[in-house]
């Protein structure tokens, strides 16, 4: 058996139950986002967003060539789309704490 396999494998369980932890923490520290529903629903599709994100980026780094460069051009678009994601959660997040803090207003 090709070493490396196992050693891909392990990883790539280690980094989805990496982010599986940080997701689920930030999701309980949005709260109920001051009842603001459609906030609270883009938070969690950002959070789910950034996840797969996260995933295609280890896909495509254990793919064993460039792909005549096309696959160097893919990463670095996914981690710039995850870097414009990373900013949208933390705007949605700073809009839930402050609905938190400012119910009804």
């Amino acid at each position: 058996m090709n070493a490396w396999k196992p050693i891909a494998f392990l990883t790539t369980a280690g980094l989805v139950a990496s982010v599986g932890y940080q997701t689920a923490h930030a999701q309980a520290s949005i709260g109920s986002c001051g009842n603001q529903q459609h906030m609270l629903a883009a938070a969690k599709a950002l959070y789910s967003t950034r996840d797969a994100m996260t995933q295609a980026v280890q896909e495509l780094t254990q793919t064993p060539d460039n792909k005549g460069a096309w696959r160097n051009d893919a990463v670095s678009a996914a981690n710039t789309a995850k870097a414009d994601i990373a900013k949208a959660i933390l705007a949605t997040e700073k809009g839930c704490a402050y609905a938190n803090a400012h119910p009804g207003g």
